[in-house]
């Protein structure tokens, strides 16, 4: 069994509105562009339970995310298949934001 993952110290995972929950997946996206995110680890370290909604949010907003389906374990070491890990794709909002 793995260990439980921990909040980053960053983090203000008190603040649970669907706001604050985009902009911590947001964030982590971007700060681990190689790594991603699943669900598991979206609930045990950003304290996000519905993270397809706030990726369908982000998407809606116009970044540009990308998901790979795998086989990821829950946090008590139980694999799951079909499990999508979201990565954060550099897109021309980055581009426009630096020329600015």
């Amino acid at each position: 069994m793995q260990p439980l993952l921990k909040f980053p110290k960053t983090v203000d995972v008190s603040n649970l509105t669907q706001d604050a929950q985009k902009q911590h997946v947001l964030k982590y996206l971007q700060q681990n562009p190689a790594t991603g995110l699943n669900r598991f680890e979206a609930d045990a370290l950003l304290n996000v339970c519905h993270l397809a909604a706030r990726i369908k949010t982000l998407r809606n907003e116009g970044y540009s995310i990308i998901s790979v389906a795998e086989i990821a374990p829950d946090l008590h070491g139980r694999r799951h298949k079909g499990i999508a890990r979201y990565f954060w794709q550099a897109c021309q909002q980055d581009q426009m934001a630096k020329a600015a």
